[in-house]
């Protein structure tokens, strides 16, 4: 992870350990002086000095994918491996887990997070297989006032796609959704 503080040269970020691929996964900053850092293997890292040093958050996913910061809830969402995850305090123990109900004969990855700056509703992305072989299985969630969530979409499906390149199967560019945006409607 570089810096930049104001010239033309980029320093490494002393302060964090090297990892092994896929090494950092996310950066989210919430201001100038606040960021979140997803660290695959470690957890999620917070700075308030605008990078300088790290504190990493501890009981938090180890294998994050992505992350939001919801200004409304004043709360960072971070998507894992196995979880949906909502940071909400000072202090490194406050997770809480959000996760939308999974397919019961998958094990799930979320990827893909969005928030919807008019009225902080989330979307997340979960990506499956039934015993490790495709078809993925790929449902969309959004969150509800009450906590829950609802799924937008119909994982049963068949997702197909055309390749001209032989070694890309044919279900390889819509199995699994990593990022997800909304954009305001005006």
């Amino acid at each position: 992870v570089l810096r930049r503080n104001g010239s033309s040269k980029w320093t490494p970020l002393a302060t964090l350990p090297t990892l092994a691929d896929p090494g950092y996964t996310f950066i989210q900053f919430t201001n100038a002086t606040n960021a979140y850092l997803g660290a695959a293997g470690v957890g999620v890292y917070r700075s308030t000095d605008a990078g300088a040093t790290w504190m990493l958050l501890r009981d938090g996913p180890l294998f994050p994918c992505r992350a939001v910061w919801s200004a409304k809830q004043r709360a960072l969402v971070v998507t894992s491996n196995s979880s949906v995850s909502r940071w909400t305090g000072n202090t490194s123990s406050s997770w809480t887990d959000v996760t939308p109900p999974a397919s019961a004969a998958a094990q799930a990855t979320f990827s893909g997070i969005a928030i919807d700056p008019r009225d902080d509703v989330m979307y997340v992305s979960e990506h499956t297989t039934l015993g490790g072989k495709e078809p993925y299985h790929n449902a969309v969630y959004a969150s509800n006032a009450d906590g829950g969530w609802t799924q937008l979409n119909d994982v049963h499906k068949p997702h197909n796609f055309s390749a001209d390149v032989p070694w890309w199967g044919t279900t390889k560019f819509c199995s699994s959704v990593s990022a997800l945006m909304v954009i305001a409607a005006e």
